[in-house]
């Protein structure tokens, strides 16, 4: 796969990652599972971090920069370019996800 192919792929790959994390139900619920899961630990372990982690969960753009490093960890071809590979991800993830909203909207 090239360089571009590797690129436009992950920026997809952030998009849906993104999206199921955020917003999906899920097959048997396992999205919300895993969101509920998290945000009881987190309230239970720490209690003051529960809103900030809560708000954050539910971020498409939080979320989509966390996905892209997942993501360009597996696509970049050297170790130092993974940051900006991350922040490219999540900017086309971002991009895709206001422009799908902006069709929502109309």
């Amino acid at each position: 796969m090239n360089s571009l192919s590797k690129i436009v792929a992950g920026g997809l790959a952030t998009y849906r990652l993104s999206l199921m994390i955020t917003l999906e139900h899920g097959p048997g619920g396992i999205f919300s599972q895993v969101r509920y899961g998290i945000l009881q630990k987190v309230h239970k372990h720490y209690p003051d971090a529960f809103y900030s982690v809560e708000e954050g969960i539910h971020c498409f753009w939080c979320v989509s920069f966390w996905m892209g490093a997942l993501v360009a960890s597996t696509i970049a071809s050297r170790k130092r370019d993974i940051p900006l590979t991350a922040l490219a991800l999540s900017g086309m993830a971002i991009a895709l996800y206001e422009m799908m909203e902006e069709e929502g909207d109309s």
